[in-house]
C-alpha cells in the first residue's frame, strides 16, 4: 500500500485556499458518505494535489469506526460472536433509536502550510487503541474487520488518538 500521492514539483502553498472545516455529522451511515464526500470536494476544490480516493478510503473507515463503534457502542467482539448478520442488524436497529440517532460525530478538516489533518470524534465512551496497536505490533490481529486502523495507518504519516479513545487525528503532509 502506498500513501496519497502528491506532486512534489508544485511550489505554491496548497493550504492557501482551503480554510478549516468543521462538521457535526448525524449517526447514520448516509450521513457519513455524504460529508466524506463533502470534505473530498473541499480539498480538491483547494486544489490539493493527491489520490483523493486513497483519502476518501481512510476517511470513511475513521468515520464508519466512530459511528459503529463509537456512537453505536457494537463492539468488534460482538461481531466476532453473532456474525456478520447479526451485527448489521444490530447498526441497522440503533440508526433507528432515537437515543444513538441523537449522538453526533464531529469531522474537523485544516490544512496548514504542508498537511491535510483531520480529527474524528464521537460520543461513545472511546477504546483501548494502546492495547490495540499492541496487537498490531506482535501480530494478533487477524480478523478482517480490524484492519481499518491499518489502513489508516498506512496512508497517513501521522496518527494519534486522544487518551479516552473517542477522538482520532490523522495527517498527511503534501
Amino acid at each position: 500500500m502506498t500513501r496519497p500521492k502528491t506532486n512534489p514539483g508544485k511550489k505554491s502553498n496548497p493550504c492557501e485556499s482551503m480554510a478549516k472545516k468543521v462538521y457535526e455529522i448525524p449517526s447514520n451511515r448516509k450521513a457519513i458518505k455524504e460529508f466524506s464526500e463533502k470534505a473530498i470536494k473541499t480539498v480538491k476544490h483547494a486544489g490539493v494535489d493527491m489520490d483523493l480516493h486513497q483519502l476518501e478510503l481512510i476517511l470513511l473507515e475513521a468515520l464508519t469506526n466512530a459511528l459503529l463503534y463509537g456512537n453505536f457502542q457494537i463492539s468488534s467482539k460482538t461481531r466476532d460472536e453473532k456474525g456478520e448478520d447479526f451485527f448489521w442488524q444490530l447498526v441497522e436497529e440503533r440508526e433507528k433509536d432515537a437515543n444513538f440517532a441523537a449522538r453526533k460525530i464531529v469531522l474537523e478538516a485544516d490544512c496548514v502550510e504542508d498537511e491535510l489533518r483531520f480529527k474524528v470524534r464521537d460520543e461513545g465512551e472511546g477504546f483501548d487503541w494502546r492495547n490495540y496497536l499492541e496487537s498490531i505490533d506482535t501480530g494478533k490481529t487477524e480478523r478482517f474487520h480490524d484492519r481499518g486502523i491499518l489502513l489508516i495507518q498506512n496512508y497517513a504519516d501521522e496518527l494519534s488518538w486522544n487518551d479516552k479513545g473517542n477522538e482520532i487525528t490523522f495527517a498527511i503532509k503534501l
